[in-house]
């Protein structure tokens, strides 16, 4: 089957450019490939392209796109005709990116309004040097959307070729494209849509914690962790931005190998509270919907 094969880049608008673009370069840990009074383009620790990008723009922030990396220029069609059919609309058909360099993209709008893209990067496009950056996420791990239609997003998700590995009695679905539990996640909500929060996978629980040192030497506080989800079983720390947006550190996250099928969903029921420790506390109270 067609499928994606994890996050490429999230695209987030904000009203305010340059204080959160020197937050996500100081505090985040992200390198800045170009810096701009619309756009400023950051990079994780492992990644060879542009795969964090904020733009300016008035109003609350939000999610600008959230763009979904493809093996192939060839199955951007069927990719585009997959997800039309799970209610999702065409915003833009495959072309050469204008914006970056060596990628091939087109774009959809999901059931919910957001602006999926779907890329496929040359691989020789875009390199960069290992050993420029010692702390910090090494990538875009996932990406949880609100949503007031889950069993409709799951669909649209799922057309795409990410199957569902865990649901949670408190409305979470985890749905997985490669061998990372998940790569994407949608919370039932009761009308709220965008972004819920972005996961940078640190790697180890030493990191994650490594990073919350580093962090709070420079008088930023975690929002709630150092805990240890159920689903994935990734340790965890969440931090807001500037703008207002939650970004979560994590590492530790459970895998699978590229063969193996998935099987029915586990369901954690209504005990299960986002902590296995039982030590983080209360998620944000902008976690509850």
């Amino acid at each position: 089957m067609t499928q994606v094969t994890g996050i490429h880049r999230l695209t987030l608008a904000v009203p305010e450019l340059e204080p959160v673009g020197v937050y996500y370069r100081e505090v985040v840990g992200l390198r800045v490939l170009a810096e701009g009074e619309a756009r400023w383009d950051l990079q994780c620790r492992a990644s060879r392209h542009c795969d964090f990008s904020l733009v300016a723009r008035q109003g609350a922030p939000a999610i600008s796109s959230i763009a979904l990396s493809v093996g192939s220029q060839k199955e951007l069609p069927n990719l585009i005709s997959a997800a039309v059919n799970a209610g999702g609309e065409v915003l833009r058909e495959p072309a050469p990116s204008s914006d970056y360099p060596g990628e091939f993209s087109a774009a959809v709008v999901d059931p919910d309004g957001n602006h999926i893209e779907l890329i496929y990067l040359e691989p020789t496009s875009n390199e960069c040097a290992d050993d420029v950056l010692t702390s910090g996420p090494q990538r875009i791990g996932h990406v949880v959307l609100w949503t007031p239609q889950i069993e409709l997003m799951e669909t649209f998700f799922g057309q795409l070729g990410l199957h569902v590995t865990d649901r949670t009695a408190m409305g979470m679905s985890f749905l997985r494209c490669n061998t990372d539990h998940h790569s994407v996640a949608v919370v039932r909500s009761k009308g709220q849509t965008g972004l819920q929060h972005v996961a940078f996978d640190v790697g180890s629980i030493d990191d994650v914690m490594r990073e919350k040192g580093r962090v709070s030497s420079v008088g930023v506080e975690c929002v709630w962790g150092v805990g240890r989800h159920g689903p994935g079983n990734n340790v965890f720390s969440y931090y807001q931005d500037p703008a207002g947006n939650i970004f979560e550190f994590y590492g530790d996250m459970e895998k699978f190998t590229d063969n193996e099928e998935v099987g029915e969903p586990v369901f954690w029921g209504p005990e299960h509270r986002g902590d296995l420790w039982g030590v983080a506390g209360p998620a944000p109270q902008s976690f509850r919907p």
